[in-house]
């Protein structure tokens, strides 16, 4: 069974599916689709970032966003900013306060193996927030 993080960051993929391409997959289905890691060779590994790479790890950091705002009952956003070499910051923030402000390094090697791995990751993610949020 899915947690309800992962549950949420399905139903976020879905919504951009307009033409109906995920609609007989099953969540885990999904979700391997998009976010476990592929083998690659080690010439993959220094070329340009993939879009369906980043565009995973922004779908992760906006649902983490989507969740945080649910917890604190206050507008969340964030930006990611991610260039084609696989570097990049991200930022979620509330108001004038930063909750989580990452560096992202090697994005070429971005996925998981397990959906529990990425349950852990966005656990652990959204805890941070919800802390940095103290006192917003």
């Amino acid at each position: 069974m899915m947690k309800p993080n992962c549950a949420k960051l399905v139903e976020k993929l879905r919504s951009f599916d307009s033409f109906g391409t995920l609609k007989n997959l099953t969540d885990e289905e999904v979700i391997s689709k998009y976010f476990f890691k592929t083998k690659k060779s080690f010439e993959e590994t220094f070329k340009d970032l993939d879009d369906r790479v980043i565009f995973s790890v922004r779908l992760i950091f906006e649902t983490v966003a989507q969740i945080i705002e649910e917890k604190l009952n206050k507008e969340v956003n964030c930006i990611v900013d991610i260039s084609r070499e696989g570097f990049g910051k991200v930022a979620v923030y509330s108001g004038n306060r930063i909750l989580i402000l990452k560096h992202l390094r090697t994005l070429q090697n971005f996925g998981f193996t397990e959906i529990e791995q990425l349950e852990d990751y966005m656990d652990k993610i959204i805890k941070e927030g919800v802390i940095g949020a103290d006192g917003v």
